[in-house]
């Protein structure tokens, strides 16, 4: 969601108008989704302590790409000016950086964060959700208050080049060595909750498999307007700054 700061850089330097480099995004996110799946079957794989170490460098190599996407343009379209037109190459590379971005930031990092969180909690797991999703949203717009900051101090990509530093290399390091991964890591055994009984003949005790749910409604209904809400979200976030200049705010 803090891609939308730089909207207006990007808007100048690569020669996209803003609808070009909104479909760069839509199209970026479109393709990073179709590979979550995948990813979420590695996470299960290798356990969230190893894949929060390979989102964080994962994200780190992201951050350079995006911070180079400018200078990869300029010099990529003397190259295949015979092939490509200069605003379709801008947009094929914006697309694989915003691609990038999404893959190892919104996805693959909230998905393994969500994933460990749930670990540790049976009866209350819904209520920590909860409690972690409202404190999303308050570090969603200090973040973009705060990159806004950051982009006049140093500006651009040199800010690019800071956050990969930091978030995408050093501090996932320090997440590595601090998370916590499963209960079962670090000993702990799941006790019998007092409700356990009563909260049991609610269960139908019956799983579901992947290819039974696909044919359900229920599983397209819910899809469906989780797919709607996160276009009309994203699609927002990634305007706001054109939107509060069109304002007046």
């Amino acid at each position: 969601m803090g891609v939308g700061v730089f909207s207006e850089y990007l808007i100048s330097k690569t020669g996209l108008n803003r609808i070009e480099l909104s479909f760069a995004y839509m199209m970026g996110t479109i393709l990073s989704s179709l590979m979550l799946p995948f990813a979420g079957k590695l996470l299960d794989r290798i356990g969230g302590r190893m894949m929060i170490l390979a989102t964080g460098i994962g994200l780190g190599v992201s951050l350079l790409f995006f911070a180079q996407t400018v200078t990869l343009i300029n010099s990529l379209s003397p190259v295949f000016s015979g092939i490509f037109t200069s605003s379709f190459l801008a947009l094929l590379v914006m697309t694989l950086a915003f691609m990038l971005l999404r893959q190892f930031g919104q996805g693959i990092m909230a998905m393994v964060s969500r994933n460990v969180l749930a670990k540790w909690f049976d009866a209350k797991r819904g209520l920590v959700t909860g409690i972690r999703g409202s404190s999303c949203h308050l570090d969603f717009l200090l973040l973009h208050w705060g990159l806004k900051i950051l982009i006049q101090k140093v500006r651009i990509p040199g800010h690019d080049f800071l956050l990969s530093a930091i978030f995408g290399f050093g501090w996932h390091f320090g997440v590595w060595v601090f998370f916590p991964g499963s209960p079962e890591e670090w000993g702990c055994l799941w006790t019998v909750a007092p409700k356990q009984k009563l909260r049991s003949t609610h269960d139908s005790g019956a799983g579901l498999y992947s290819f039974r749910a696909v044919r359900s409604y229920n599983f397209w209904i819910f899809c469906l307007g989780m797919c709607s809400s996160s276009l009309i979200v994203t699609g927002f976030t990634f305007h706001i700054d054109s939107i509060a200049q069109t304002s007046g705010v």
